[in-house]
């Protein structure tokens, strides 16, 4: 439910739900960053980030399960 190191997570920002690397800063701030170069950077303040919702972290798993 909540940020917890850097990673690629799923996030629910009002209506929209997105999947974003997330990068923490100082005090409290995100970056949300996108692999596709055609989505920049986004700076949350830490206001901000605390109303942001986790709905998950994204993992891999290779081969079978």
């Amino acid at each position: 439910t909540r940020v917890k190191d850097d990673g690629i997570y799923a996030l629910v920002i009002g209506d929209d739900v997105r999947i974003k690397r997330v990068a923490k800063g100082w005090q409290g701030a995100l970056q949300l960053l996108s692999d596709n170069d055609l989505y920049q950077m986004e700076q949350l303040s830490p206001p901000d980030a605390e109303g942001l919702q986790v709905a998950g972290k994204v993992v891999w798993a290779g081969g079978e399960i």
